[in-house]
């Protein structure tokens, strides 16, 4: 694989003699080859900030099984009825296409059946925990067990998250047109 080197002084690329008896497309064309990066993922679930490496590794790989579905339309081109492997993988890419359309917002921290819970505990209890004179902090064991809620929604939403990577990993090679 040829890799280009991008750090070049630009006046003296534009001119250079053999670039001057050119056609404007044919040179347009070879400059777009040359400086515009076609190997980038541009993520378009993530916000334009700081995000954690597992967190881009998740709408990265699912932002390039949109990309397939989307701008290569496989659907339309691949005869997925051929045998069982590529009709369970069809299966499996739709599958994981709608799901991350689905839920690639998804936070289990803002699930709204317990935040409505919350909502009502604290308008019930008033404060999550009371600190006594002597500094000791005493919890309310309504919200407790109603953090442990929403703790075990975030494991199971993580296992589901590993799954559909497992799988998405799994059918990587039926990626293609």
């Amino acid at each position: 694989m040829k890799v280009h080197n991008t750090n070049i002084d630009i006046k003296k690329f534009m001119n250079n003699y053999k670039w001057r008896y050119l056609k404007p497309s044919v040179l347009w064309r070879r400059f777009k080859t040359y400086f515009h990066p076609y190997n980038v993922v541009h993520i378009k679930t993530l916000p334009r900030q700081w995000s954690d490496r597992d967190t881009i590794m998740l709408h990265a790989m699912f932002q390039i099984l949109i990309d397939y579905v989307e701008k290569e339309e496989p659907f339309e081109l691949i005869n997925w009825e051929s045998d069982s492997e590529h009709s369970a993988s069809a299966k499996d890419i739709k599958y994981l296409y709608d799901w991350w359309k689905k839920n690639h917002d998804y936070d289990p921290w803002n699930d709204p059946v317990l935040v409505k819970e919350y909502d009502e505990l604290e308008a019930k209890y008033g404060e999550f925990a009371s600190i006594k004179e002597d500094g000791e902090v005493i919890f309310n064991e309504a919200f407790r067990e109603n953090s442990k809620k929403f703790h075990q929604r975030e494991i199971e939403w993580e296992r589901e998250v590993e799954e559909n990577l497992i799988k998405l990993i799994k059918i990587r090679g039926y990626l293609w047109t």
